[in-house]
């Protein structure tokens, strides 16, 4: 939530701070999936029949990385703003 409150109020303040929210916003999401994955390989019987458990943590370490990575380039972004 923080991530699209983030882009709808200070999205249009500059340039460096859309790409910021962007990269805030589509990181929380990217986070979220993590957590999904995370949470219907542990306790989803139906999932678990159908993606196996290597499977399943390679899908929740490159969605957690990648969603982290944006939200420390959407951080970069807010530096860049006010300095």
């Amino acid at each position: 939530m923080g991530g699209f409150f983030i882009y709808f109020v200070a999205s249009r303040a500059s340039s460096y701070m859309y790409w910021a929210s962007l990269s805030f916003m589509f990181g929380a999401l990217i986070l979220y999936a993590s957590d999904n994955f995370l949470v219907h390989g542990k306790y989803n019987t139906w999932y678990k029949e159908r993606v196996s458990k290597s499977t399943n943590s390679y899908l929740i370490m490159i969605t957690y990385y990648v969603g982290l990575f944006l939200i420390e380039k959407g951080a970069y972004y807010v530096g860049r703003h006010f300095v």
